[in-house]
């Protein structure tokens, strides 16, 4: 997604991930959506696309879709000077105002563009469960104070494979913020290391098959044991490309990698594992057969203050399953609305604001004159006046203080 109008005071190559989960939804982070005007969403293409080229690329200029609406939970508060507001249920859908053709290929674009099941079942975010996270963002760093000219966004999309962390082990690395731990636990992922899925599924590498046994008291070497001194990999880059293959149809096919053999420990806490700057709202997605199912959202990583502000995890993303009331009673239509979406927010636990954006022109094709939007906002289906956030600065990061790493949003 890329926005024309934000109160944010950003870079000019602010984008945020997102995942179509109808022909007129996606959803993506509540951050991405609290406070625009001019949005649009660009499916099917894998080449990121500065601001200035979303009227002349050749894909952009046809598949670009208005978003005319945005529904989050009411809880959600943009405020970055508070690491517990800005994290907390930062889940957002959008809806568009031309429905995605799920059925057309542009043959300036790069792939189809589909629908992606939305996870609402738990065994599918296990600690343990390998996932892939997607994104055009920073590849290793947060942009450095006053650096606001170098392009440091990948030129096309990107994935990382990795691997969902326990919460416990994951809150321990927060616990510099207490409240946070809350939110851990009631609506977030946590993810951390190398994961052994490709970007279609497929398992990427297989453990040595050297043991005799998986018990210490037979005297040869356990699962335990090689864990905790190495794994044998198999890796080129450990976030890649999608292979140009990948884009065929709704199955990507399998990323061509060169093989290689290397020590890896098992914990570490390194970018290539996870999200960075501009990734937020990007998808984290596992398989079930040969189905992809969207499992997360990005919301936040940590940045090494001391490491030339190297993204670093254990990295955390947003939950489907935990936001699963939420989401399924914005998509749901008539017909399958279940009665709790209609019923009072004290019964439901939350309320839902709603920001539809009107555009000054009614044809798509006319967006690039459009340059103004009203927005009319609603909380509950009641209209309320609407607050534009104020203007606010990203965080700064100080360099060089003392191995201290900070909390940060993925945008």
């Amino acid at each position: 997604m890329k926005t024309l109008e934000s109160r944010l005071s950003l870079d000019n190559e602010w984008l945020c991930g997102g995942a179509i989960v109808s022909p007129e939804y996606i959803i993506s982070s509540a951050a991405c959506m609290k406070d625009v005007g001019r949005t649009y969403a660009v499916p099917g293409y894998k080449t990121y696309v500065k601001l200035e080229g979303l009227y002349t690329d050749e894909c952009t200029k046809i598949s670009k879709r208005r978003l005319v609406s945005f529904s989050f939970p009411k809880q959600y508060k943009l405020d970055f000077d508070d690491v517990t507001k800005w994290s907390y249920v930062d889940i957002a859908l959008a809806k568009v105002k031309t429905p995605f053709d799920l059925d057309k290929v542009e043959a300036q674009c790069s792939y189809k563009a589909s629908v992606i099941p939305v996870n609402y079942v738990a065994r599918f975010q296990k600690p343990g469960s390998d996932v892939i996270a997607y994104g055009w963002g920073h590849e290793y760093a947060w942009r450095m104070e006053g650096d606001y000219d170098t392009l440091y966004n990948s030129k096309t999309l990107k994935y990382t494979s990795t691997r969902i962390l326990d919460k416990s082990t994951c809150k321990r690395s927060y616990e510099t913020y207490p409240k946070l731990a809350k939110t851990i636990d009631e609506y977030m992922i946590c993810t951390a290391d190398e994961g052994f899925l490709d970007d279609q599924g497929n398992v990427k590498v297989k453990e040595s098959p050297f043991l005799t046994g998986c018990s210490k008291e037979k005297g040869g070497p356990t699962f335990l044991d090689y864990e905790e001194s190495y794994q044998e990999v198999v890796i080129d880059s450990t976030r890649k490309k999608l292979s140009e293959d990948s884009f065929n149809g709704t199955v990507r096919n399998k990323t061509v990698t060169k093989l290689r053999r290397r020590r890896i420990p098992r914990r570490r806490n390194r970018r290539q594992y996870g999200i960075c700057q501009n990734d937020h709202g990007g998808p984290l997605t596992t398989w079930v057969g040969n189905r992809e199912i969207l499992v997360g959202i990005a919301t936040m990583f940590r940045v090494n203050r001391s490491s030339w502000n190297a993204c670093i995890g254990p990295h955390l993303f947003t939950s489907t399953l935990c936001n699963g009331e939420f989401i399924d009673c914005i998509l749901s239509n008539k017909t399958t609305r279940r009665p709790v979406c209609d019923a009072p927010a004290i019964m439901r636990g939350y309320h839902v604001i709603e920001n539809y954006v009107y555009w000054k022109t009614d044809r798509e094709s006319d967006d690039e004159n459009d340059t103004d939007t009203v927005i009319e906002q609603f909380v509950d289906g009641v209209k309320t006046p609407y607050k534009p956030q104020e203007p606010t600065l990203l965080p700064i990061l100080e360099l060089y203080d003392e191995n201290r790493s900070d909390t940060l949003p993925a945008i």
